[in-house]
């Protein structure tokens, strides 16, 4: 690695100050013991956070957010990046929901 271009890369689900540190000690790391040309830190996520994402510019730490793959009918909450995997009720589900609502309601 020394004098080569290198990429430090870690790789959590949510863009968090856990893997940004992550990144900073790797690339501290890496300096100190190969002495390369240039390193560039990478914080890998499938969620972002839009102030966190402002510091990794400040720190010249590049983000990389790519998407998870979701099971099929599947809904993200974009809130907090939770898959909402919850299906419609069937009809005779609903209907005893229903009954039982409009007892409760009564």
């Amino acid at each position: 690695m020394q004098g080569q271009h290198v990429h430090v890369l870690e790789a959590k689900r949510k863009l968090n100050r856990t893997v940004i540190g992550q990144v900073q000690v790797g690339v501290a790391l890496l300096r100190r013991d190969f002495s390369p040309a240039s390193v560039q830190g990478v914080a890998v996520c499938a969620f972002g956070n839009p102030d966190l994402e402002w510091y990794c510019r400040e720190q010249g730490i590049r983000t990389a957010l790519y998407p998870m793959d979701l099971p099929k009918g599947s809904v993200r909450d974009r809130s907090d990046g939770r898959v909402d995997r919850r299906k419609a009720p069937t009809p005779g589900r609903r209907q005893a929901f229903m009954r039982g609502w409009d007892a409760a309601v009564a």
